[in-house]
């Protein structure tokens, strides 16, 4: 996983889950894997069985469950993105952690039912996370003055720590340089998470934007 995760070296991925998959086609790790790469390809359709491959293969596995969910979400299953996060859910023995919440949260948004987003943005454990979802929310609803200032006092507690986050929570806001500047901040720190730049959903925004194209060049990454 080191090539996706940390080298961002896409093609040495795929040639080790090729051939990981040779070795044991009925290997589910090796099909979310190969999800995930496909994922961060733009691929999300083809993803997407990858991952229910993943969970006929081990439906025990919360990890398998939770990425069919992201890629269901993305291609806007909101149902089947719901009944793959309980799944996953159902299968983890703490409270519902924070990836569950922001899916949940993410999926109301797309479905345009700002107050269960609401609903979900407060169960947050990260008071940082909760309130920078909450100023997303209230942006959602119209109420842009007070979203801004308490994006504001997130951003400024962040500083410099987490470019990533606050890439999101400006292109959320529609705050387009901003949100460059954090995502080329990201990219010069080798951010690992910036390897989901073309499924996450905060980043949707910014698709248009001829920064956009230029940046996934420099990813070596398939443009939109």
């Amino acid at each position: 996983m080191q090539r996706l995760w940390l080298s961002w070296d896409w093609e040495g991925a795929r040639t080790d889950i090729d051939r990981a998959l040779a070795l044991a086609p009925g290997n589910a790790d090796a099909h979310r894997r190969r999800g995930q790469l496909l994922m961060t390809l733009g691929s999300v359709s083809a993803a997407r069985e990858e991952f229910l491959k993943a969970t006929d293969l081990d439906p025990l596995n919360s990890a398998n469950w939770a990425w069919l969910s992201e890629a269901e979400i993305w291609l806007r299953h909101f149902d089947a993105g719901e009944h793959a996060l309980q799944r996953s859910l159902g299968l983890l023995s703490d409270s519902a952690p924070d990836f569950y919440i922001e899916h949940m949260a993410t999926l109301s948004l797309r479905k345009g039912d700002v107050e269960a987003a609401a609903r979900w943005a407060q169960n947050f454990a990260d008071p940082r996370d909760r309130k920078g979802w909450m100023a997303v929310v209230e942006y959602s609803a119209g109420r842009t003055a007070h979203a801004r200032e308490t994006r504001d006092a997130v951003l400024a507690k962040l500083g410099n720590k987490d470019p990533y986050a606050a890439a999101r929570l400006n292109a959320w806001f529609g705050d387009r340089d901003a949100a460059f500047t954090f995502l080329e901040q990201s990219y010069a720190r080798h951010v690992p998470w910036l390897r989901g730049l073309k499924f996450d959903t905060a980043l949707e925004g910014l698709h248009s934007d001829p920064r956009w194209a230029a940046l996934l060049k420099k990813m070596n990454l398939p443009l939109d």
